[in-house]
């Protein structure tokens, strides 16, 4: 979409909504994303390091923690569904969004509301400084949405990035390296 580069490549629930531009509402979406940023990335390294026969104190409380988490958000959607998904490309300082043709942005400031998890009912949450339309297709247009966060959140935000990439590199090569078998 973007072209190359470290990204989060894949459809996911996500909402433009309209937002105030205000200082209080962006400190108050920054606080927002570093819990829901801190949770995912705990998320990520314990998953990347459990071992299936580790029975430690810590193993046990972060499955607890996880289905803690699993039955908040449970419970959360099931109030309000989540938004419609759409194929999405999340980088270091833009979403891009593939919608239908005829979706119009509103006028006034927005922000996204992206889930990146599907468990978890908690959105991370990218005030605009620019949102676009990168296309002219009637039928499915591109928009891009340039957002600037709070460094500690970018920090966070750039290394859940970097880890999914690094993730899926890996998958890539272990699909690329599994034996072939011949069909005959």
């Amino acid at each position: 979409m973007d072209g190359p580069g470290v990204a989060i490549t894949a459809k996911l629930p996500v909402e433009i909504r309209p937002w105030s531009g205000q200082e209080e509402e962006f400190a108050n979406f920054m606080g927002d994303n570093r819990i829901l940023l801190r949770a995912l990335l705990v998320w990520d390294e314990e998953a990347s390091n459990a071992d299936e026969d580790d029975r430690s104190a810590l193993a046990h409380l972060q499955i607890k923690t996880d289905l803690l988490l699993t039955l908040l958000s449970a419970g959360i959607r099931a109030q309000e569904p989540l938004p419609t998904q759409y194929p999405c490309e999340l980088h270091s300082d833009s979403l891009q969004i593939t919608m239908g043709g005829d979706w119009k942005a509103p006028d006034s400031p927005v922000y996204a509301a992206i889930f990146l998890h599907p468990r978890l009912a908690l959105p991370l949450l990218l005030p605009s400084e620019r949102f676009e339309k990168i296309t002219t297709d009637p039928v499915l247009a591109v928009w891009r949405l340039h957002f600037q966060l709070s460094p500690n959140v970018q920090e966070m935000l750039d290394r859940l990035i970097f880890r999914h990439h690094r993730r899926e590199v890996a998958r890539l090569r272990e699909n690329l390296s599994a034996p072939q078998t011949r069909r005959e």
